[in-house]
């Protein structure tokens, strides 16, 4: 038996330093001075005008030291027009967290913005969807990579005599979205 059990933690041992050669290797991989983000995303009014589907993004700085700027987002329709293009300054993110006036996603920090925030609560038309959001972004060191996540919902949508309103979610789904670029190195 004590050879079996010393055998085991020779084994375990034996290889620390290999998966520590491969977390250092994975690590050095997801970090970056800055990059693209790119995800899909839509807004209809579907069901006779009775259902809202609309994306939320959701930034996340896993980083426990090292700050992120939010330097740009872009909505692009699925013709490649850039309807919306917030180069500097950004939208109001319903969390609170990143804004106009604050486009630093602190160590840590989770930022959520909602697409009809930005597009308004009318569908998008047939020929205009779906879309594409870019997020650019930069560091004076180098995080961990940005994540960024689509949530797709689909919400009741109800007409008032003032307006519309978001009732009840029938529905959603989470989409990751990609590293298109990043930048590996300063020079």
């Amino acid at each position: 038996m004590k050879k079996i059990l010393a055998g085991f933690f020779g084994l375990l041992f034996a290889s620390v330093p290999v998966s520590s050669a491969f977390a250092d290797a994975a690590d050095g991989a997801t970090r970056a001075y800055g990059g693209t983000v790119a995800c899909g995303g839509n807004q209809a009014v579907r069901n006779g005008g009775n259902e809202f589907q609309g994306s939320v993004y959701v930034l996340r700085n896993y980083d426990p030291d090292i700050a992120i700027k939010i330097n740009r987002i872009r909505f692009i329709d699925s013709h490649g027009v850039v309807t919306h293009d917030f180069n500097g300054v950004l939208p109001t993110f319903v969390n609170g967290v990143l804004s106009p006036f604050d486009p630093i996603l602190e160590p840590n920090q989770t930022a959520q913005l909602r697409g009809w925030d930005v597009l308004g609560m009318a569908g998008l038309p047939l020929n205009k969807r779906p879309i594409q959001v870019r997020i650019d972004w930069s560091s004076q060191g180098k995080p961990l990579l940005l994540e960024v996540g689509l949530v797709r919902v689909a919400r009741e949508r109800i007409v008032t005599g003032t307006g519309v309103k978001l009732g009840a979610e029938r529905g959603r789904h989470l989409y990751e979205c990609r590293t298109i670029h990043k930048e590996a190195h300063r020079g």
